[in-house]
């Protein structure tokens, strides 16, 4: 796409164009005669024309190609416009890819050979429109693909300098002419599985989460010859909306392990421990079942929504099977007793653990540990 140039062009800005005479309408295509008046094509129509298309190609973040070898400049610009383009690419050695306007749109990244750097353009390159950018790490290898701006641009809101995706996430940013928005869940939500106790780093542009969170079930009692001892109580469980968090702040987190079986013999199961996420949410864990009870279930404090375990079966004197485990909401089933076995373990997250039954001593099962999902 170019403008007029065959040595009888005018440079510089547009000449004004000049009023225009009636309604404005179309070319006349009947053929010329008496009565007929051709429609004159007046440089003023043209140029106006012109404008338009190069105004185009100029919001869709192109050049225009003054050689006249690229016609389909104004297809592309749409498509920018529009984000629909895609891109795929992978890690190579040590190489740094840097993104244009061309790769706007959805872009694929593998980063099975190694961790990658995606540089995106300075925010203040495009001051005519907003320009769309989706990333999508497609492998789950363990490597990183950091996003970074170019030049003095940042994350907003937060102002981080760089973003890390999350493998399988799509991950959605667009500029402003000034700093790259982002825009996360715009493709559906993030999410972040926690099953290990330590810390979660709040992502860039990140203010708001919903927490779920189960604690660790309570272990099964063990059981002496001929009785049935109590199954131990499920944890519980929350849900918490947060606002107010801060990109790049850490909050602890803690999962609650399960409780263990009580040993052979009329032997007490293990209480689980307790699941929380920093000081927003904090799920007691259930309690082990003993000779004389089934457990009790967890409980949530500062829940939005909290829900108590299920109680591990109680006991009988006498009887063929022993007692099931607590299940917890939303969460694991409760161990499923056997005759003439130890109790079976509670289904993760959080269920309880079986009680042993049988015409021996067998020991209970263990509890399930828990969990902690954060929607983003």
């Amino acid at each position: 796409m170019r403008g007029i140039a065959n040595g009888t062009q005018v440079t510089g800005t547009m000449p004004a164009a000049a009023a225009a005479s009636g309604t404005p309408g179309w070319l006349n295509n009947a053929a010329p005669g008496p009565g007929v008046t051709p429609t004159q094509l007046w440089p003023d129509d043209l140029n106006i024309t012109l404008a338009e298309l190069l105004g185009l190609v100029a919001a869709g973040g192109l050049t225009p190609d003054t050689t006249g070898a690229n016609v389909s400049q104004i297809t592309g610009a749409v498509r920018n416009i529009a984000a629909d383009n895609y891109t795929w690419l992978a890690a190579s050695g040590s190489t740094t890819p840097t993104l244009t306007v061309n790769n706007a749109g959805l872009i694929e990244l593998d980063a099975t050979a190694g961790n990658m750097t995606v540089t995106l353009p300075a925010a203040n390159s495009f001051a005519s429109r907003p320009i769309r950018y989706r990333f999508l790490q497609i492998d789950t290898s363990g490597n990183t693909v950091t996003i970074v701006p170019a030049g003095t641009s940042r994350f907003f809101p937060g102002g981080a300098a760089s973003y890390l995706l999350t493998p399988l996430v799509k991950f959605e940013t667009e500029t402003d002419s000034t700093n790259w928005i982002i825009a996360p869940g715009a493709f559906g939500n993030n999410v972040a599985v926690i099953t290990a106790t330590g810390s979660w780093t709040v992502p860039a542009g990140v203010t708001r989460v919903k927490v779920r969170a189960w604690s660790g079930g309570g272990g099964g009692s063990g059981c002496t010859s001929g009785s049935i001892t109590g199954a131990g109580g499920a944890g519980g469980y929350g849900e918490k909306h947060i606002t107010g968090l801060v990109p790049g702040a850490t909050v602890s987190c803690t999962i609650g392990a399960g409780g263990a079986g009580g040993a052979s013999g009329a032997n007490a199961g293990s209480a689980g421990t307790a699941t929380s996420f920093g000081s927003f949410v904090t799920i007691t864990g259930g309690s082990g079942g003993s000779s004389a009870s089934g457990g009790a279930g967890g409980v949530a404090s500062g829940a939005d929504l909290g829900i108590t375990g299920g109680t591990g079966a109680g006991t009988l004197s006498t009887g063929p099977v022993g007692g099931f485990g607590g299940s917890a909401p939303a969460g694991g089933a409760g161990g499923v007793p056997s005759f003439n076995t130890m109790g079976a373990s509670g289904n993760f997250p959080g269920g309880g653990g079986a009680s042993g039954s049988g015409t021996a001593s067998y020991a209970g099962g263990a509890g399930a540990s828990g969990l902690i999902v954060v929607e983003y």
